[in-house]
């Protein structure tokens, strides 16, 4: 007989149908999602959120579904004998990217009204809002290539048990970063702001900043690398090597001569671009030509007869 692990977590039972499975993870994926909780408790949201996404990738996978009632655990990393012939399987997904795929957003603010809004009363009359809190989210060019899971503390101020009074409350959020996004994104997160007596939760709203990078201007989707060369290299050419953002060292040859204005465009090798992974940008060169400071009559005789007139 397998093990009920995944159903415990969930709070099934093997005969709970397609659509359980999904209100189970609906509700408890709001409930334990490391937005709603503080320093106190987020270890543990942490802990059970990515169980939950753990349990729900299984059972909403009739494949696996089938293979965890037969053989319990062992059956999905191949471990028991039962699943010759079958792949190994183990939950390597990130359990924001299982949220925001099954809510349609990574916030679980903007999730929970969503549900919410099912319920809602269409002729309800719109209540007064508390002032949005802005807050500027500073990433690298690093994090905005690859994509990264950031965390934001935000100082609010929340109601207490008389319903009437305030007092500072932080709350962490966990923002997704996509690849590619760029400056001025602006993320939502609805309620999670200041609360006040007779109001509606204010909203926190994110804005996506760029870092200065050492060496990278970010231009669109394209990267700008101003490299230094010697009047000799930039007549007679050379290998530039860049270090790009995956900490790759890719060789440019430069095989022009380099003139004032003069850019040299290395394909795909600048930023990927939003909501298109498997397309980047351009990595664009300038120049900088160091000319001497002197020269002697000798050299000057010398260059008066190769250099053109």
């Amino acid at each position: 007989m397998a093990d009920s692990g995944y159903y415990d977590i969930l709070g099934l039972q093997r005969t709970s149908t397609s659509s359980e499975v999904k209100d189970a993870y609906r509700k408890l994926s709001l409930k334990w999602h490391p937005d709603k909780h503080n320093e106190k408790s987020l270890k543990l949201a942490e802990q059970k959120f990515r169980q939950i996404a753990e349990a729900y990738s299984v059972l909403s996978d009739l494949r696996l579904r089938a293979r965890y009632d037969q053989y319990g655990m062992g059956g999905l990393s191949g471990s028991n004998g039962g699943t010759t012939g079958e792949s190994t399987w183990s939950f390597q997904e990130d359990p924001h990217a299982v949220f925001t795929a099954f809510h349609g957003t990574t916030s679980s603010f903007a999730a929970a009204l969503a549900t919410d809004a099912l319920l809602r009363d269409p002729r309800e009359e719109k209540q007064a809002q508390c002032p949005p809190i802005d807050v500027n989210l500073y990433l690298s060019l690093e994090e905005l290539a690859r994509g990264a899971s950031v965390k934001v503390k935000v100082t609010r101020s929340a109601l207490q048990s008389d319903l009437k009074t305030t007092a500072p409350e932080d709350r962490v959020l966990t923002v997704t970063v996509a690849p590619g996004w760029r400056a001025g994104t602006k993320l939502t997160f609805p309620g999670a702001g200041d609360e006040a007596a007779g109001l509606k939760a204010g909203d926190v709203v994110l804005t996506v900043l760029e870092k200065p990078h050492p060496r990278f201007t970010r231009v669109k989707h394209d990267l700008v690398h101003t490299v230094t060369l010697s009047l000799l290299k930039a007549l007679t050419g050379t290998v530039v090597e860049v270090e790009v953002l995956d900490g790759r060292v890719i060789s440019v040859p430069v095989n022009e001569v380099v003139a004032p204005g003069y850019v040299q465009v290395v394909p795909g090798e600048g930023m990927p671009v939003s909501g298109k992974p498997d397309k980047k940008g351009n990595l664009q060169l300038h120049f900088n030509v160091v000319y001497p400071t002197s020269l002697s009559i000798a050299q000057k005789e010398k260059l008066a007869l190769i250099l053109p007139q």
